[in-house]
């Protein structure tokens, strides 16, 4: 019996202004999307813990809307060496490395040069996160998979307790 493999349910790269709006419409009660989730993971950007924005006020108003939405589920914050190192085994791997380790987590099923992503025609099970990025907001994207992915991981490569991370209401 094989290890059950993740499957990517969506990815969005909204403008902040747009973000609470998007979230609002996902966790709806009457949502599909709202059986999808387990938890929040949130990558602490810089020595103070904010989430990237436009400026440090809307950076702290966003992310405090963003874990009241997803209030009912688990919230972890990790510093982006932390979730780099436990989904990678190097604090400051690059996003190359981090996609090749997100990789991992998936069947490559699509047709192309990357199995992962696919193409239009037949599509991998990283397809949205590819579509959600053009424009080059890709990289974003691949590093929010990570952080998720990397929290998962957290007890395998370090040893340390997962709930260490999770902020408390």
């Amino acid at each position: 019996m094989g290890r059950k493999r993740a499957h990517l349910v969506g990815a969005w790269y909204p403008e902040n202004k747009d973000l609470a709006g998007l979230m609002k419409e996902v966790l709806h009660p009457g949502s599909m999307w709202r059986r999808s989730y387990a938890f929040l993971a949130i990558e602490k950007c810089g020595q103070q813990g904010c989430s990237p924005g436009e400026s440090v006020f809307e950076t702290a108003a966003m992310y405090g809307e963003i874990r009241q939405l997803f209030r009912p589920m688990p919230t972890y914050a990790l510093r982006s060496s932390e979730w780099r190192h436990a989904l990678t085994g190097i604090g400051n791997a690059n996003t190359p490395a981090v996609y090749e380790a997100v990789k991992q987590f998936f069947d490559p099923t699509g047709r192309g040069a990357d199995a992962y992503k696919g193409t239009k025609a037949k599509p991998g099970p990283l397809w949205g996160l590819h579509e959600a990025g053009k424009g080059g907001n890709v990289e974003h994207l691949k590093d929010a998979l990570g952080a998720a992915l990397g929290l998962t991981m957290i007890r395998f490569r370090s040893g340390v307790d997962p709930e260490a991370y999770r902020r408390e209401w």
